[in-house]
């Protein structure tokens, strides 16, 4: 896992997070196992969440998408890899135009929430809707 700026700064990367599960484990995990109870739900850009247990706790440790899938089918060696990205890089890859119309009547969250709409950010968020975004006015 890797996750966190550079430096103060630089820029805010994607945290990342590479998932291997060898043999045993990862039959379960293939995204080509038809017998699998998770077949067909283990697709690109699905969320994913990494936890730990320590003394009866959870702990969540990375929360993010799947990025990517590969099957290693050696008999040998087998082995599913997921390669994950978070939320950064889900918004860095969309281009959003902003709806002129609506720019002063939003609220901030409600501002930030259509960003997030239109990135395909999913429901798992909470965003305080409170004040309105307040505009310069332009003259010329």
């Amino acid at each position: 896992m890797s996750r966190g700026k550079n430096d103060e700064a630089g820029n805010s990367p994607a945290a990342t997070c590479d998932i291997r599960l060898i043999a045993g484990l990862c039959w379960k995990y293939s995204p080509v196992n038809t017998a699998s109870p998770l077949y067909g739900q283990i697709l690109p850009w699905r969320p994913i969440q990494v936890q730990a247990v320590w003394s009866g706790n959870y702990y969540t440790l990375y929360t993010g998408f799947i990025s990517k899938i590969t099957i290693n089918p050696n008999p040998n060696i087998q082995s599913v890899n997921f390669y994950c990205t978070d939320g950064m890089d889900l918004l860095a890859r969309q281009l959003i135009t902003q709806n002129y119309d609506l720019r002063n009547t939003q609220s901030e969250g409600d501002a930030v929430n259509t960003v997030l709409d239109a990135a395909g950010w999913g429901s798992q968020r909470s965003v305080d809707t409170g004040s309105t975004l307040q505009y310069p006015t332009v003259t010329a």
